[in-house]
């Protein structure tokens, strides 16, 4: 199996058993895709090789998303890109978003830790802790966790 097609496998396997992952109970978290159980007590049930699949296949998923985006977007627009000879937009796009360059293992102990630290904040989503751990945000535990009252906050206000 090549490369490319594992790390599709693990995004898949990721997503499945996500969506699989079935509660007795609502919960109040202000996200409303999550209706069931939530992010972080399915993260926790994980073993670590499970919680190494998701990461590596959101980080695969991400760059082929992105990848696919910048072709798309090249093909759709590239009479009026030619025509501008100073800039490179492919490149600028490729360059563009959500960056993960650390191994897995380091996002896989950032969420673990985060979700060890705040349990109340286990309603955030998995692909948000994602965003705010990408290079491009870098976000610390603790802002992650700041946003997250916030958000609370808002959604008690509403």
């Amino acid at each position: 199996m090549r490369v490319s097609q594992r790390l599709a496998f693990y995004t898949l396997v990721g997503v499945l058993m996500l969506t699989g992952q079935v509660a007795s109970s609502q919960t109040s978290t202000p996200f409303p895709h999550a209706r069931t159980v939530e992010d972080g007590e399915v993260w926790m049930s994980w073993d670590n090789s499970r919680r190494t699949g998701y990461v590596e296949g959101y980080i695969a998923a991400s760059a082929k998303a992105r990848e696919g985006g910048c072709e798309d977007a090249f093909r759709i627009c590239s009479e009026e890109l030619r025509l501008r000879k100073s800039h490179d937009p492919i490149g600028e796009c490729y360059n563009s978003g959500d960056r993960y360059g650390k191994a897995a293992f380091a996002y896989v102990g950032a969420i673990t830790d985060f979700y060890q630290r705040y349990r109340d904040d286990r309603g955030i989503p998995l692909p948000q802790l994602m965003y705010f751990l990408s290079d491009s945000k870098n976000e610390t535990l603790e802002e992650i966790h700041v946003w997250y009252l916030s958000v609370l906050a808002r959604a008690k206000q509403k």
